[in-house]
């Protein structure tokens, strides 16, 4: 009876210790929890991101700003900050590899965007919207912006 006990003490244990927001590898990643996950670490200060809006872009959106054929987006998330001006995002598009060159181009188009919108505005444009990372894990392709890009795809890679 003990070691049934202890068994199951053991199974709780490990069940409560697996991550909350799925899997990025096995396509399963809830990437609302997950950005917040993110957001969590931001507002702790442990990375130096703005801060972002609280609702995550709406497909149309993601297709205005990036100039992507959602039609070939199973899922994505994309969350900016407050001020577009800060330069900060993070971005998951869950999608076929097949589509990377698809979402480069369009990570490409947003980056071109919001630098001929803010060049004349904003010091250091060029600068700052070359901090970013971008890559595949799993079935999500991401688009990390900001000051300390490489921090959160350290925390993403990580995560897994």
């Amino acid at each position: 009876m003990k070691k049934i006990l202890w068994c199951m003490c053991i199974c709780l244990f490990l069940c409560g210790c697996q991550s909350s927001f799925g899997s990025i590898k096995e396509g399963t990643l809830d990437m609302e929890s997950f950005s917040e996950r993110i957001e969590e670490q931001i507002e702790k200060n442990n990375w130096r991101m703005g801060l972002f809006n609280e609702e995550a872009w709406s497909k149309h959106k993601v297709e205005q700003e990036y100039h992507m054929d959602m039609t070939k987006i199973e899922d994505c998330l994309i969350k900016s900050s407050l001020i577009e001006a800060q330069f900060v995002e993070i971005a998951f598009f869950k999608a076929d590899q097949q589509y990377d060159s698809m979402i480069k181009d369009s990570i490409q188009y947003r980056l071109q965007k919001l630098s001929s919108t803010y060049a004349n505005y904003v010091q250091d444009t060029t600068k700052k919207l070359s901090q970013y990372k971008q890559g595949r894990i799993g079935k999500y392709y991401y688009f990390i912006l900001g000051e300390d890009c490489k921090k959160v795809v350290n925390y993403i890679r990580n995560s897994e």
